[in-house]
């Protein structure tokens, strides 16, 4: 994970992060969804970081707040 940018009026969060492969980002993905405290989780980008040696894949993700109970 990169950034984690909270937005409180909207009840969301912003997620920046890197992964070694398509298939570590979709986990990551898959993993977020499994946690009940988010109501709904969206890809917003993601592209390979051609400038980085190790050409990760740069991620932005959408995560909605679950109401509280």
């Amino acid at each position: 994970m990169l950034a984690l940018d909270p937005d409180p009026e909207h009840q969301l969060l912003r997620l920046t992060a890197e992964a070694a492969t398509s298939e570590a980002m979709l986990d990551y993905v898959v993993n977020l969804k499994q946690q009940t405290v988010f109501s709904a989780i969206s890809m917003k980008r993601h592209q390979l970081d051609a400038v980085d040696p190790n050409n990760v894949l740069r991620f932005s993700v959408t995560l909605s707040l679950a109401e509280r109970r």
